[in-house]
């Protein structure tokens, strides 16, 4: 989720032990995790991969859309993590198109099962609920 550039973080400290409601899940996700781990390389403007993970309205970006880099992939399939080419990214080695996610990092298996379960409680069936 972050590409080679000088700013990138380090490892994220483990998640808290709370988990957030299902209707906050993703601005919980994006504030904790992506906003301080992957958007120095996936910001606003210019996005690496062009993968905006910074503004809001990420479940628009994410849900159902292919990957930019790699073909036939979807980043986010509700319900479905292990399908998600996002979820891909930071766990496979080597994932099936490009670099593991983040860069020279791994993630911890909490911060993995924090993003595990986000998408698995995406409604694919109901339009984004997400504000932003």
């Amino acid at each position: 989720m972050c590409a080679i550039v000088s700013g990138c973080s380090d490892a994220p400290a483990a998640p808290p032990s709370d988990s957030p409601p299902d209707s906050e899940a993703t601005t919980w996700i994006q504030t904790n995790l992506l906003h301080p781990q992957c958007a120095q390389c996936h910001w606003k403007v210019d996005p690496s991969a062009k993968l905006d993970l910074y503004s809001p309205g990420l479940e628009a970006r994410v849900v159902g859309r292919g990957a930019s880099e790699c073909s036939n992939a979807i980043l986010v399939v509700p319900g479905n993590p292990d399908g998600s080419y996002l979820l891909r990214k930071i766990v496979d080695m080597p994932p099936r198109c490009g670099s593991r996610m983040p860069i020279g990092q791994n993630l911890s298996e909490e911060w993995v099962q924090w993003v595990r379960d986000w998408i698995a409680s995406l409604d694919h069936t109901a339009p984004s609920q997400e504000g932003g």
